[in-house]
């Protein structure tokens, strides 16, 4: 056997036992480099377009001092970071104004039901669509802004600090993970988390129907609600999400028209099942209760799960896969048994009247008897017999049926009867040997024997 080098001793990491801390150790994945934003507060605010605040008045908008010059700032941040992080693709300050800006402030008529202190989370913000313009316009609410880019993320607190948003936080993270996240549990309730947390939840341009529901719903309270801002063709996106609305237990309260597109309103009847939002990637990917090429839907629990089967017609039989494991084979057919055979397949009568004397054996039912018999005592064994004896017995049945009899006669009534043939349908009584006594000379024995002997034995006798 070759000889082997021991092996080096692996150095322990150093350890200070007195504040209990261990070394950390380097990252894995460098950090990330600071981003090189521009310098927002040399930015100036872009005026808004002409008519722009009869058409929010219009909307039941009203502005307080400084709102619209808070949403010019951000605008211009927006443009200005554009080139570094591409937020959007809308360039131009007056349409910027119109698709951005009016569009976010029409749902301000929709949240201004919530209490003072109601919550709300824009899901998929982006550059801060709609969520930083509703924050300006609506103080009395907290607002959360969940986004999974780094960079963005980094622009949104910018702007909230430049624009000194006290009621915006920012998180980043998924919808998918954000949305199973409960925070911790304490005395009075729950602490942080964000799931079932919301009084509202709005998002806008991040997919369709069914996958915004899924994203959205989890995070709003029970009887709260998701408003999606959508275009014209609406109508088609709720029809495909009438199953996933019912999978996460919600209903379609109905369709705000506005100057740039409609709003869709959902509440949240009940709890959000515990298995969506789907892990990441998956609402998008395959929508939630949409019909796949091969008749199935998608998002059935964690997992996408077939329709269930449509009964088979009578008469048919499964096709089995090939890869399947094979079953029992189905049992054979019993052929159809004749008229008068046993249901133990012996062949001959095995029930019905019987034909001759009460005892008459069946040679079917004949067994062959053991060359001992207990029932004697020991030197009164008989030899072995496999059916009737030739030898006279004083005319009784020489044949032991098989059965058990039904029946023990008395055998002091036999012995004085001369043994008469006797027994319930079981093997013949004929008493115990008398020892040599006289019985009157009686026929089918020696003399002084009692006449006949068991079935199949020597004939039953006294000794001499």
């Amino acid at each position: 056997m070759p000889h082997r080098p021991p092996r080096k001793p692996r150095p322990e990491p150093s350890y200070d036992y007195f504040s209990d801390r261990r070394p950390q150790r380097a990252p894995l994945v460098p950090s990330r480099a600071p981003l090189d934003l521009p310098d927002f507060t040399t930015l100036a605010p872009i005026t808004p377009p002409p008519g722009f605040e009869d058409e929010a008045r219009e909307l039941g908008v009203e502005f307080d001092a400084g709102d619209i010059e808070k949403l010019g700032r951000y605008l211009a941040m927006l443009l200005a970071a554009n080139d570094i992080l591409n937020l959007t693709a809308i360039t131009d300050p007056e349409d910027a104004w119109r698709k951005h800006i009016f569009d976010s402030l029409t749902l301000v008529q929709a949240l201004a039901e919530l209490p003072d202190d109601g919550k709300v989370i824009d899901v998929g913000t982006g550059g801060g669509l709609p969520g930083i313009p509703l924050a300006i316009c609506l103080p009395q609410l907290s607002f959360t802004l969940l986004e999974a880019t780094g960079k963005k993320i980094a622009f949104l607190r910018a702007v909230a600090r430049a624009l000194s948003l006290n009621n915006v936080t920012v998180v980043e993270g998924r919808a998918e993970t954000t949305g199973h996240d409960r925070g911790t549990r304490n005395a009075t309730g729950r602490e942080g988390g964000h799931r079932e947390m919301y009084h509202a939840a709005v998002a806008r341009a991040v997919g369709k129907l069914n996958t915004l529901a899924e994203l959205t719903i989890p995070f709003v309270r029970i009887h709260g609600r998701a408003l999606l801002i959508k275009g014209q063709q609406v109508a088609e996106e709720l029809t495909e999400a009438q199953r996933a609305l019912h999978l996460l237990k919600c209903v379609h309260e109905g369709t705000i028209d506005t100057p740039t597109g409609k709003i869709v309103v959902l509440t949240k009847q009940s709890g959000t099942p515990k298995d969506y939002p789907r892990r990441d990637g998956e609402p998008k990917r395959a929508p939630l209760g949409a019909v796949r090429d091969d008749g199935t839907e998608s998002g059935e629990g964690a997992e996408a799960s077939p329709r269930p089967r449509a009964r088979r017609p009578e008469g048919t039989r499964p096709q089995r896969d090939a890869g399947a494991p094979a079953s029992a084979p189905a049992p054979k057919p019993r052929p159809a048994r004749p008229a008068g055979a046993s249901p133990s397949g012996r062949s001959g009568p095995s029930s019905g009247p019987r034909s001759g004397p009460r005892n008459a054996p069946r040679a079917s039912n004949a067994r062959p008897s053991s060359g001992f018999d207990s029932r004697s005592g020991p030197g009164r064994s008989r030899g072995p017999s496999s059916g009737p004896s030739d030898r006279p017995s004083g005319g009784r049945p020489t044949g032991r049926p098989t059965g058990r009899p039904s029946g023990r006669p008395d055998s002091r009534s036999d012995s004085r009867s001369g043994g008469r043939p006797g027994g319930f349908g079981g093997r013949p009584s004929g008493g115990r040997p008398s020892g040599g006594r006289p019985s009157g000379g009686r026929p089918g024995g020696r003399p002084g024997g009692r006449p006949g002997g068991r079935p199949g034995g020597r004939p039953s006798g006294g000794r001499g």
